[in-house]
């Protein structure tokens, strides 16, 4: 079947690690069985100046020039390495995710829809914008269900009124967190909690877009972390202490402003297929990124997960939703003193849990892509 699907826009899947590999796993999954999924491309791609970094240092500096000339330096540094980093994604998405005609926003999408056997939303934070395309109000009499869609979007009524709206158009629904599971049971839908698309797959999946190898590379502690602050630098001193006491390099893979806050020295820009490699051959991880969290568990990995905080908290409920299925609720560190026995833990027990929720988020796919014809 021809089958097309919705996610985040362009902006995000070809700036952010998470957004693109899920996109990517769904597709080669569907691939694998047969089916032709393509990419609703919704937006331009790239935006390698994001927001944040840009009001960080521009009204900084206007209040505090005594203190940010340094910071608007070093933001100049890091706009030419999402610069480069864009160009990597761009390379990757033209390889590997077939994408339709460009839509360059919604109304030209709901005014021209693309045709497809067989419509899916899902995953990452796709209803977190509310609007009716991300519903698939577009897709006319073609079947539709959700798969693994997530968002901040629990407690909008903008977002359960358009859910009320066009969710009995789907054959079925199916959600990433506990809380979306809850906001569409107070509907009426009977939502299934299905596991993310990157663990849809088998970790020799993922195989063929890794680079091969270094066998002379020292061995190394993967921290991957977004939206962290100068608030959290005292936290990950105890992360480069524990390094340094067990003689392992430091590798930081840094993003959505806390790039900022980050040794300029040890930030690394992976390509997609590197990323995945970097957690593949870590000695530990630790991490307060959902996707870095999974990827951790994927790869059966010694980690640590760090919580978002302040504007960001609303984020932590798929951090329990997959911890807690996974039995590894222990991983959220609270303390850094807690860093010394969670990464020398690997978490090989997640492994029976992550295939029987893998196993049963395949047979709610299966069960849902039928083709229309028979």
């Amino acid at each position: 079947m021809n089958i097309g699907v919705i996610t985040v826009w362009n902006d995000w899947l070809s700036t952010n690690y998470g957004s693109l590999l899920q996109c990517y796993a769904l597709q080669l999954y569907l691939k694998q069985q047969g089916h032709d999924p393509y990419l609703i491309s919704r937006g331009h791609w790239g935006d390698t100046c994001r927001p944040a970094a840009k009001k960080l240092w521009s009204t900084g500096l206007l209040y505090h020039p005594h203190r940010t000339i340094a910071e608007y330096l070093n933001y100049k540094k890091h706009k030419k390495r999402h610069r480069k980093k864009l160009n990597t994604f761009i390379d990757f998405i033209s390889k590997n995710i077939r994408t339709s005609l460009l839509f360059e926003n919604n109304e030209q999408l709901a005014s021209n829809p693309p045709e497809a056997d067989l419509f899916i939303c899902g995953s990452d934070q796709v209803w977190t914008e509310v609007n009716p395309v991300v519903f698939l109000n577009f897709a006319g009499n073609t079947p539709r269900f959700s798969y693994a869609a997530g968002g901040e979007f629990h407690n909008s009524p903008t977002w359960k009124e358009a859910a009320a709206s066009f969710l009995p158009k789907f054959r079925a629904v199916s959600v990433r967190e506990e809380e979306g599971q809850i906001a569409c049971k107070t509907l009426g839908f009977d939502a299934e909690l299905v596991i993310d698309p990157v663990m849809l797959l088998q970790p020799d999946d993922y195989c063929s877009i890794m680079p091969d190898s270094n066998p002379g590379e020292a061995k190394y502690l993967l921290l991957y972390v977004l939206n962290s602050g100068p608030e959290d630098a005292k936290w990950y001193d105890y992360v480069y202490a524990y390094a340094e006491e067990h003689q392992l390099k430091v590798r930081i893979v840094a993003e959505q402003g806390a790039d900022l806050y980050m040794p300029w020295h040890l930030m690394e820009t992976p390509a997609p297929g590197e990323f995945i490699r970097l957690f593949k051959e870590a000695e530990c991880i630790v991490t307060n990124s959902y996707h870095g969290t999974l990827f951790s568990l994927l790869f059966e990995k010694p980690f640590a997960v760090r919580l978002q905080n302040q504007q960001k908290t609303q984020q932590n409920n798929r951090f329990y939703t997959i911890l807690k299925r996974t039995n590894q609720l222990h991983r959220i560190c609270n303390n850094a003193t807690q860093l010394t026995t969670l990464l020398k833990q690997a978490s090989h027990e997640a492994g029976p849990h992550i295939y029987q929720w893998r196993r049963a988020s395949r047979v709610f796919l299966h069960a849902n892509l039928k083709d229309t014809a028979c």
